[in-house]
């Protein structure tokens, strides 16, 4: 069992390499969300991530400055859409600092979505 800060690291890295399939078949993030293996297991992960990412997608009538929006943002475009950390800043009018602050926190969101969508159990800390 592995605690939150483990199960957060593996999520950080795995989203990082998201297109490379050689990092992504040999994630422990696999095994923690409990995803079959064998020789797609690369392409099982990715999709979970990409299908957990989009869960968190809000209504087009959302308020647009709404922080599940822009958690929503923040994840499709730094992991989907592979933009620079500089790159969402901009999009988003914010210092590349404060996206830094508001990026792990959308990390933290997604990996309780992660784990509420897979069954996830987390070792105390």
């Amino acid at each position: 069992m592995v605690t939150f800060e483990q199960y957060l690291d593996a999520l950080r890295y795995a989203l990082n390499h998201l297109y490379d399939p050689n990092i992504q078949r040999t994630s422990p993030l696999t095994g923690i969300l409990g995803l079959s293996g064998g020789p797609h297991a690369g392409l099982v992960l990715q999709q979970a991530l990409i299908e957990g990412i989009e869960s968190l997608k809000v209504q087009a009538d959302a308020a647009p400055h709404s922080p599940l929006r822009r958690t929503y943002e923040i994840l499709l475009f730094r992991y989907v859409q592979q933009w620079s950390q500089q790159e969402v800043a901009d999009q988003l009018g914010i210092s590349p600092r404060h996206l830094r602050r508001e990026q792990q926190a959308a990390l933290e969101t997604l990996a309780q979505r992660l784990c509420e969508r897979h069954r996830v159990t987390l070792a105390p800390p």
